[in-house]
C-alpha cells in the first residue's frame, strides 16, 4: 500500500517524516522516511487487516504534532477454491 501526503509550506526545512501505524492488537511500527519525499510503501501488512496511521512532520527542532488518526482497512483477495 503507498500513503501519500501534502508538505507544508513552511519557514523551517522538512528533514522528514514519522510514520506510526498500529492495527489495535500486536503490531505497531514506526517508520521513519528522511527528506522531503510526500509517499512511502508500505509492507508486510495482512490483507483484509486494518490499521491507524498518523504521520508527523520532523524539522531540527524535532518531531511536531502527528496528524489525526487515518483508519484503514486493506481489502482481502477472494476466498481460496474448494
Amino acid at each position: 500500500m503507498k500513503l501519500f501526503w501534502k508538505n507544508p509550506v513552511t519557514v523551517e526545512p522538512t528533514e522528514g517524516y514519522e510514520l506510526y501505524i498500529d492495527d489495535d492488537h500486536d503490531y505497531n511500527e514506526k517508520i521513519r522516511v528522511t527528506g522531503s519525499a510526500n509517499s512511502y510503501v508500505l509492507s508486510g501488512l495482512v490483507p483484509g487487516g486494518e490499521y491507524v496511521i498518523r504521520i508527523a512532520r520532523r524539522t531540527k527542532y524535532g518531531e511536531g504534532p502527528k496528524t489525526e488518526p487515518i483508519s484503514i482497512r486493506l481489502p482481502t483477495f477472494g476466498k481460496p477454491s474448494l
